[in-house]
């Protein structure tokens, strides 16, 4: 194993994992806007919605303790969002965005922009919440 590639990366310092998900959250915030932009709203709503998964998700990992399980790794952090953890509000935009999210990609029907405008600043506001508990 190269460890100077990893060391260039930041693999041995603490957090590094986090970065990496905010930095993928941060990501596909910016890339789900330009879609919006470009009149991409299936692509947006499916960038977006994974730019608040990532967020909590960090969040679950370095708060919570929570370990990744691939299959149902979705609905447990909602459920850990419904435990107090934060505003009924954000629990409630974060799955309407994975409702946005699944009708993007199994529905023949497209995402609109009036859906999306009218969910982007609860999302933007839930990745700021889940970002500061873990600064």
């Amino acid at each position: 194993m190269n460890t100077t590639w990893l060391a260039v990366i930041g693999f041995h310092q603490p957090g590094w994992f986090g970065y990496s998900m905010l930095h993928k959250s941060a990501q596909n915030l910016n890339v789900g806007k330009e879609c919006l932009e470009n009149g991409q709203y299936d692509a947006a709503a499916s960038r977006i919605y994974y730019a608040v998964f990532q967020a909590v998700l960090n969040w679950a990992r370095a708060k919570k303790g929570f370990g990744e399980r691939r299959d149902g790794v979705h609905g447990a952090i909602a459920r850990l969002m419904n435990e107090g953890t934060s505003s009924y509000q954000y629990h409630i935009a974060f799955l309407k965005a994975r409702r946005l999210r699944e009708k993007a990609d199994y529905d023949p029907d497209p995402v609109t922009m009036e859906e999306l405008d009218k969910l982007l600043p609860s999302c933007e506001s839930i990745i700021d919440f889940y970002k500061s508990k873990v600064e």
